[in-house]
């Protein structure tokens, strides 16, 4: 009985976290309520409070669910890339998976376009600061061995390029979630790639 206990607890917490997305997608993160989450899903306000302290955490804990997502389809990939190609291609590989997942989308779309950051959401805006920091961290360490090998000039500061690879990453991710690709599946592809080769051709040859 207590591990069905336990199961149904993970089931309601799973819930409340798709009823949150859907919510915080469909009003923005500042206009989204508890009680509209709780509504959605024929809970109580208290139900929700139970597994989530306030709307922060409970973002935070979407946050987390959809970096996990996405690190279990690509965790491989991304594990074995060592060239810039290889960089490259889990790079396209991340956008379109994002951006054509409906709640990855959904998830993206409310970070980008419908949350206001305000004093309120600054634990909010660490864990994505923090996610950030990570993905430079990988971009540094695979541009280093890039650099290594001469794959790209050794007189080129990685460190501003890796920050200048996130900003292209988060503009083509934004863009896509503009257009949304299973309407527009050929056009989103080729932008991605069309960004990404240009970024990658330009560190082989860069004066």
């Amino acid at each position: 009985m207590a591990r069905k206990t336990k199961q149904e607890a993970e089931e309601t917490r799973e819930n409340i976290l798709k009823a949150a997305l859907d919510i915080f997608f469909e009003k923005g993160y500042a206009r989204s309520t508890f009680v509209d989450v709780a509504n959605r899903i024929q809970l109580t306000k208290g139900a929700v409070y139970w597994h989530f302290k306030n709307k922060p955490d409970l973002f935070i804990s979407l946050g987390k669910e959809m970096e996990n997502k996405i690190e279990a389809s690509l965790v491989t990939a991304m594990e074995n890339a060592q060239t810039l190609e290889d960089l490259k291609q889990v790079l396209i590989e991340m956008i379109l998976f994002i951006a054509k997942d409906p709640q990855l989308q959904k998830y993206y779309t409310i970070v980008y376009y419908r949350t206001e950051w305000t004093d309120e959401l600054m634990s909010i805006k660490k864990f994505f600061d923090e996610q950030e920091s990570l993905m430079v961290d990988w971009f540094l360490q695979i541009l280093g061995h890039a650099q290594s090998t001469t794959e790209m000039p050794k007189d080129k500061n990685i460190s501003h390029l890796s920050r200048a690879l996130l900003g292209l990453v988060n503009g083509l991710l934004a863009d896509c979630l503009v257009t949304p690709p299973l309407e527009n599946k050929n056009e989103t592809t080729g932008i991605v790639h069309a960004g990404l080769n240009t970024f990658f051709t330009g560190l082989r040859t860069m004066d």
